[in-house]
């Protein structure tokens, strides 16, 4: 048999062994990389990079330095297209056995696919509501982790964690749970988050993400940075409630491009216009300034020149990719920030 003019004997020859000899069809480094573009649809670029970012595959080496992939390899690549097609992220299924992602896919398909609207997980929650009223942490950060990491990241924020937040508040101002329950579930959100955001890995341009001085609630800063590392952004969240000049020194040191802010309770802004204006005058003038909150909040900034409102953060991480073209389509998932597991 042959792969471009020579035999696996002279190929092999050309790295000092005669190994290939013994390998079955699937295994022997046949096909070179244009076979695969063509096989699989993938463009060369977006499989170099594949190869390169995520160690999806590891194609032999000639001694003149070309490619060569097996037919494993085609197999292992043509799951990764349809499962990231799917709406799967490529950094984190890339270290799945082939095995694995068969039955990742088998699953997507008895499923329909990924759902462009969030799923339910009613479940889910009625499980963490019952950790916040047992007062069991743990119990919480572990559900909260996995659903992370097996879910991909805009239904686990749209679907899990912001209605969770919402009903956590709602419990809390009912009374059925106390203020030191509410604190606890709080922390465990900031430390999970902490780690999605630190371990993400995205390396495009800088987001920064937070709330204008008097809005101390950060969940929706938080969770507009999450999805920010999903569509691909280097993220920043310095935390809430930042002067408009300290919003300005951080994303002109940083570099950032988009600078998103939270507004949970305009009323306790009754300047709000008078506010985001005063931000828009000292920001760099190339930075673009995202608004997340109610329609509340529309109307009172309705009057500043230059703001984005968005309502959700699947319509955020859209407005976000289509400012930065990424190697793999939104939406992302968690999974490469458990790597042991959780």
């Amino acid at each position: 048999m042959s792969c471009q003019g020579k035999s696996y004997t002279d190929i092999d020859l050309a790295s000092g062994s005669n190994k290939f000899l013994y390998m079955s069809t699937a295994e022997r480094p046949r096909l070179p990389l244009r076979s695969i573009v063509s096989r699989t649809g993938l463009t060369e670029h977006r499989l170099r990079a594949w190869e390169r970012r995520y160690g999806a595959v590891s194609p032999f080496r000639t001694k003149g330095g070309q490619r060569r992939y097996t037919e494993a390899d085609l197999d292992r690549l043509r799951l990764l297209r349809d499962l990231v097609a799917g709406g799967r992220n490529i950094g984190s299924i890339a270290s799945f056995s082939t095995d694995d992602l068969r039955e990742l896919a088998l699953a997507d398909r008895s499923g329909g696919g990924l759902r462009s609207e969030a799923p339910s997980f009613e479940e889910e929650i009625l499980e963490a509501l019952r950790a916040v009223e047992n007062r069991d942490p743990g119990a919480l950060y572990d559900l909260l982790a996995r659903s992370a990491m097996l879910t991909p990241s805009l239904d686990f924020l749209e679907g899990l964690l912001a209605p969770l937040l919402r009903r956590i508040g709602g419990l809390w101002e009912e009374g059925t749970i106390g203020v030191g329950e509410e604190h606890l579930a709080s922390q465990v959100v900031r430390d999970l988050g902490g780690r999605l955001l630190r371990t993400s890995g995205s390396t495009g341009p800088v987001l920064l993400c937070t709330t204008p001085s008097g809005q101390r609630h950060e969940f929706g800063a938080l969770l507009a940075a999450l999805a920010g590392a999903a569509a691909g952004w280097s993220t920043l969240y310095p935390g809430p409630d930042l002067p408009s000049e300290e919003i300005a020194r951080l994303a002109a040191r940083a570099e950032a491009r988009v600078v998103a802010l939270s507004i949970l309770h305009p009323a306790l802004e009754p300047d709000l216009a008078g506010r985001l204006r005063a931000l828009k005058k000292v920001l760099p003038s190339d930075v673009e300034v995202v608004v997340g909150g109610t329609s509340q909040v529309r109307a009172a900034a309705s009057g500043v020149d230059g703001l984005t409102f968005l309502r959700s953060y699947r319509e955020f991480a859209g407005f976000l990719e289509g400012r930065f073209t990424r190697g793999a389509p939104a939406p992302a998932g968690f999974g490469n920030s458990f790597p042991g597991g959780v």
